[in-house]
């Protein structure tokens, strides 16, 4: 019991009950009541972000639409338009915050398909989204014949999430890194920019945790993107962790279990 209470994963199951009607079975009997109870509350939690979430869409499709139209087709002044601005722009960022909200809630029920994923060329993939919004560069380093097992739109979703904090932190450059350790291989994406400093990095993938608020929200974070970053990794049976230095940069590095070549095509 002792084993399965310290190996129990994030949603809680109910502990193997022993025979008989002695105290031990009593206590499990007890546990496992309230793991249930915790079992439901997660789930009606869950249930109450994805509906809130897609609630909330509707609005928000209405007001950068209305927005866009007075933007676009109605004479403003100046002031007129700066403030239509600020709606677009708070309305575009509440909706970012909606849709991280409904990955989130969805993340101890994704479909992972996991197949065989050249690790080279996911990085390159990436390089290649981002090159036109860097004024620097993105520079790619991994072995021709690296394979992960892994989803690869869940797997991009992760390099494009670690590589747009690099650019809002303000990097020239960036490095995407892979490397072969036999039964799995770490992905390392490196920066430049500002750096985060040492007190904040055990809270970076807590949900909604900001380093700087302000600056964050100008920069239309949620506060939910390294989250989802951890729920996606962890799902496949991975791990990630940080390395920062104020001035610097930063890296963050992640696990995954190695896989082979894809089987040849019939």
């Amino acid at each position: 019991m002792a084993r399965k209470a310290e190996a129990m994963p994030e949603r809680p199951e109910p502990l193997p009950e022993p025979e008989g009607r002695d105290e031990v079975a009593a206590l499990v009997r007890a546990l496992n009541g309230m793991l249930s109870r915790m079992q439901k509350a997660f789930e009606a939690q869950t249930r109450f972000l994805q509906d809130a979430s897609h609630e909330l869409r509707t609005p928000i499709t209405a007001i950068l639409g209305h927005v866009g139209y007075l933007l676009r087709r109605t004479p403003l002044t100046e002031a007129q338009r700066e403030s239509l601005e600020i709606v677009r722009r708070e309305a575009e960022r509440m909706g970012k915050l909606v849709s991280d909200l409904l990955v989130l809630s969805q993340s101890g029920t994704w479909r992972i398909e996991p197949v065989s994923v050249r690790v080279r060329d996911l990085l390159e993939e990436v390089r290649e989204e981002f090159a036109k919004s860097l004024e620097g560069e993105i520079h790619v380093e991994a072995p021709e014949e690296l394979y992960v097992r892994g989803d690869p739109d869940r797997l991009h979703q992760v390099m494009a999430n670690l590589v747009s904090n690099a650019l809002k932190a303000g990097a020239r450059h960036v490095w995407l890194r892979a490397f072969d350790l036999g039964d799995k291989a770490v992905v390392r994406v490196e920066d430049d920019g500002e750096g985060i400093p040492e007190e904040h990095l055990p809270h970076l993938f807590e949900r909604f945790y900001r380093v700087d608020k302000a600056r964050d929200r100008e920069r239309g974070g949620s506060g939910l993107g390294l989250a989802i970053v951890k729920a996606i990794l962890e799902a496949h049976g991975g791990e990630i962790w940080v390395e920062s230095q104020v001035g610097k940069g930063t890296a963050f590095s992640f696990s995954l279990p190695a896989s082979g070549p894809p089987p040849p095509p019939r």
